[in-house]
């Protein structure tokens, strides 16, 4: 984990992103409900910051409860852009959905 995020800090430096805050989470994203992820969530929806960095999409979501949180605060502009280093994110319905 340590050199997936060394990475994603080089990305924010490459894509002059600022990060607000770093959170790591050990629970399978298999499952609504993390804490570390509904945290995170909480204080995008609170302004706190308008974007996430993740190593992958499916670090985020891989399931439809917590991919559907996501693409709310997508579509209401609260997520103004997702970042990972090997994905490339467009905010199209395709692109929500993958």
């Amino acid at each position: 984990m340590e050199a997936q995020e060394t990475e994603l800090r080089e990305l924010a430096e490459k894509e002059n992103l600022t990060i607000v805050d770093a959170f790591r989470e050990s629970q399978t994203a298999k499952e609504p409900g993390r804490t570390i992820f509904n945290n995170m969530l909480d204080r995008i929806e609170k302004g706190e910051a308008d974007g996430i960095l993740s190593w992958h999409p499916d670090r985020l979501a891989r399931n439809s409860v917590d991919g559907g949180k996501i693409i709310f605060l997508i579509d209401s502009e609260k997520i103004k852009f997702l970042k990972f280093p090997i994905f490339w994110f467009e905010a199209t319905p395709q692109g929500k959905f993958m």
